[in-house]
């Protein structure tokens, strides 16, 4: 099923952060990682290892040197995520649990879930990978419920890691500035008196759609002195001719 997907990283590239995260994991006695969330934006950590765009339902995943357990939003006996969207052997488990952050009387089965492939694999140490994403509702099951394993915050580590651009993410990042380039070139074509802040954010998104381009953020505003910049949401003014318009173009290219 790979024609679903416009790109996807090289696989010897996702293998070299493996391989370099597992080095740090075995250095400072780590078993396993833990991170996730349900924001596809800002889960980095989540997109790094995996190279899974993870969309607005819950997705949690175990990294170890087994491999990679993932955990998504899904009926008990379904796969948390769809099967063409994982494309590496790495990936060792594929379970569903069907809640959502709005389903309170759901809190716990996520942490439960996953603190039962935690002891199956007998992981002793574990490290939070992006601590600010981690509910509130796994912090406090795995505190309570899984005593006999150490949980320690490893986001710097990752961070590190990442930090170190290999020559396949350097082109990537190049193809990234050009079609941000590609974009800015032709705001002056679309960008007149008349039309609303909306309706020149879609063509802009229209034309990053067209150039490859998985996820972009676009926030503009207009007024005669001051524009802000406002989410798409907002957008609703009409650009007048003496107006300043104020437009932030944030675009993701292939590779996240």
């Amino acid at each position: 099923m790979g024609e679903r997907f416009w790109y996807q990283t090289d696989a010897s590239e996702m293998k070299r952060r493996w391989k370099l995260t597992q080095e740090v994991m075995k250095k400072e006695g780590v078993d396993a990682l833990f991170f996730g969330g349900y924001d596809k934006w800002c889960c980095g950590i989540t997109k790094y290892l995996t190279d899974l765009a993870v969309w607005n339902y819950p997705h949690y995943f175990l990294f170890s040197e087994q491999g990679i357990s993932a955990f998504g939003h899904a009926g008990w006996d379904q796969p948390g995520i769809q099967p063409y969207a994982i494309k590496s052997d790495f990936f060792i488990d594929n379970v569903g649990i069907p809640t959502l952050p709005s389903t309170c009387y759901g809190d716990d089965w996520y942490p439960e879930k996953i603190a039962g492939y935690i002891r199956k694999y007998g992981y002793k140490k574990i490290g939070y990978a992006g601590f600010y994403t981690i509910p509130a509702p796994f912090y406090k099951y795995f505190a309570e419920r899984l005593s006999e394993v150490e949980f320690v915050n490893f986001t710097d580590q990752i961070d590190h890691i990442k930090a170190v651009k290999s020559e396949w993410e350097i082109a990537e990042f190049t193809k990234c500035v050009y079609m941000h380039d590609q974009i800015m070139a032709g705001v002056s074509a679309y960008l007149r008196p008349g039309r609303t802040e909306r309706e020149v954010s879609r063509i802009i998104r229209t034309l990053a759609d067209d150039i490859g381009c998985p996820e972009l953020n676009i926030l503009a505003g207009t007024d005669p002195a001051t524009p802000n910049l406002q989410p798409y949401v907002y957008q609703n003014l009409t650009i007048g001719k003496q107006d300043y318009f104020y437009l932030l173009i944030e675009l993701a290219g292939p590779g996240g």
